[in-house]
């Protein structure tokens, strides 16, 4: 299966954020990791597991981003999803568990967008910085929210048994 050319151009992009935000780790769980996940197991390895709701992309692991409790808590040293949370019929509790299987580092984006104007008919919620901002509020008081590359990306910093 291959990559589609929009994703292609975001691969630095989100290497980039999780040598920035976490550097060295030995276990990174991708939820919803659609085609990309062949490029990252070819950076990663063995340390790196894709979660997507479609079998036919080769993840490793097949459900819904919703439900990560196949997923022991503090089990990950990160927990990332690219362009995810616009599509799910739950985003906090995606979140939630996000953080709940991470005992490190969650990192998520999502597509910024001044309106829903030619909306993609796929995307269940549109996020502006304000909503997106008040919904990481809520799910970790250590987060930093920002924009780049017209995205908004979201960090929870030292999630875990030990989080502060």
């Amino acid at each position: 299966m291959s990559v589609p050319a929009h994703r292609m151009m975001f691969i630095p992009i989100l290497a980039g954020l999780i040598d920035t935000h976490h550097g060295g780790f030995e276990t990174l769980l991708d939820v919803g990791c659609g085609e990309l996940q062949q490029i990252w197991r070819q950076r990663w390895g063995d340390s790196y597991e894709g979660f997507d709701k479609r079998d036919s992309v080769g993840a490793d692991y097949v459900g819904d981003a919703c439900d990560l409790s196949r997923f022991e808590t503090d089990s990950r040293d990160v927990v990332t999803a690219w362009s995810v949370i616009e599509h799910v019929t739950h985003p906090y509790t995606m979140l939630e568990e996000m953080k709940r299987v991470s005992r490190g580092t969650v990192m998520f984006t999502t597509d910024y967008m001044e309106s829903d104007k030619n909306r993609d008919p796929t995307h269940l919620y549109s996020w502006t910085p304000k909503t997106f901002k008040q919904l990481v509020n809520m799910i970790h008081v250590d987060n930093t929210v920002y924009t780049a590359n017209n995205m908004l990306i979201g960090v929870l910093r030292n999630c875990g048994a030990n989080e502060n």
